[in-house]
């Protein structure tokens, strides 16, 4: 049977996905200045006042900020 779908269960490393992993861990960017950098990028990149990281989506949905 053909898959023609990508599946969420198994790593897709199939192009440079683990050169760019390795690279992040080795270089310690997924720490926390890794991530303050990406959300400075992001804010510039959108001109937005602020911005978070999460894990994942579902994180992202059960964040919110009070008024």
């Amino acid at each position: 049977m053909s898959q023609n779908f990508i599946p969420i269960s198994v790593p897709n490393l199939k192009g440079k996905e683990l050169e760019y992993v390795t690279h992040a861990v080795e270089t310690e960017w997924v720490s926390i200045s890794g991530v303050n950098g990406f959300e400075k990028k992001t804010v510039a990149y959108v001109k937005s006042k602020g911005a978070v990281s999460c894990q994942n989506g579902t994180s992202g949905l059960h964040m919110r900020q009070d008024d």
